[in-house]
């Protein structure tokens, strides 16, 4: 039996098999907000959500074919605002 046409002789209306799923899937969630963090283990594993540790993050522009690195906003002082 044919998989596209179920044996109908056609394809298409509402036994179209690629219409099915209309709507697009709904987007994903950034990095930080993963349900994973809802895990304490990993959570205490990894101290920061944003840049995971590492301290610094980096942006890739494609159009300017640059990369750029910086201290992680989220969990890196600024040298101005020390205690």
């Amino acid at each position: 039996m044919c998989p596209f046409c179920c044996g109908r002789g056609w394809v298409g209306g509402e036994y179209e098999p690629a219409e099915a799923a209309s709507k697009p899937p709904p987007p994903w969630p950034a990095a930080w907000e993963h349900k994973v963090w809802h895990d304490p283990i990993v959570a205490a594993a990894i101290s920061c959500r944003y840049c995971l540790g590492a301290g610094t993050v980096t942006k890739v522009d494609e159009a300017a074919r640059t990369m750029v690195t910086a201290d992680c906003p989220v969990c890196t002082v600024p040298d101005d605002q020390t205690v």
